[in-house]
């Protein structure tokens, strides 16, 4: 039996594997040590990493490979 394949699937795994280059990326610019926030059901790190275009948060769920940078000061809600 061969894997499961889908239009589109080449795609996705392309974007899977820049996302996964992004996030190393940006781990390595980290400034300071990570903050770790953690329970037993779940486990974050919030990270403070300078970019090309200024200082971000990037908010990293290791376990299960999710993760978002965001700009502190340029939010909106």
């Amino acid at each position: 039996m061969s894997g499961l394949d889908w239009e589109g699937a080449d795609v996705d795994r392309d974007a899977a594997a820049a996302a996964a280059a992004e996030r190393e990326r940006l781990i390595a610019r980290t400034v300071g040590e990570p903050l770790v926030i953690a329970n037993e059901f779940s486990e974050i790190e919030v990270r403070r990493v300078e970019t090309h275009n200024g200082t971000r948060l990037l908010i990293d769920a290791p376990k299960t490979g999710q993760w978002i940078a965001i700009d502190p000061w340029n939010s909106r809600p």
